[in-house]
């Protein structure tokens, strides 16, 4: 409490501006926020919900992804490598390397993050689960029912919020 810091200060013989001061500048030099869209699945499909917020993430991986954004990931299909309640970090592309983690869209509106891998006529994404009973999803583009899959972009890194609750 501020009774305390008051104390410490005296103790310490610095200022209660010095404790501000410096850790403003240090979040300021090597942290930024980013956009938290909303929440995608790692399971079944879900409509992704618009979410106006922002996260604190390292600059460096700002950076490096100038166009990233974060959102939340809702399930256990890759809880190898992101965690239920985790924000997953997705640099926008529309093309996919087969093995890697993509945000993409299911019929233009449902969301999911899966691993991508092409077939002749389609596309299968698969889960990277502890759970074996989760199964990949198949997308056979000559079955003229069959949903359109579109990459939304690749999962480059994640973070687990503060509050995370696994």
């Amino acid at each position: 409490d501020a009774d305390m810091l008051i104390k410490l200060c005296k103790i310490y013989d610095v200022h209660v501006s010095d404790f501000f001061t410096e850790r403003d500048s240090i979040k300021q030099q090597d942290w930024v926020e980013v956009p938290l869209y909303g929440s995608i699945a790692a399971g079944k499909p879900i409509e992704m919900f618009q979410i106006e917020d922002t996260f604190t993430i390292p600059r460096q991986m700002r950076e490096r992804y100038p166009d990233s954004f974060l959102l939340k990931v809702c399930g256990e299909s890759m809880n190898k490598i992101l965690p239920n309640g985790s924000y997953a970090l997705v640099n926008p592309t529309s093309e996919a390397i087969d093995g890697k983690a993509y945000a993409v869209a299911v019929n233009g509106y449902d969301a999911t993050i899966k691993r991508v891998r092409h077939l002749d006529n389609g596309i299968e994404l698969l889960p990277d689960s502890t759970d074996p009973t989760i199964r990949p999803m198949v997308f056979d583009y000559a079955d003229p029912e069959a949903e359109t899959v579109t990459v939304i972009g690749e999962v480059v890194w994640y973070v687990v919020p503060f509050d995370f609750m696994g």
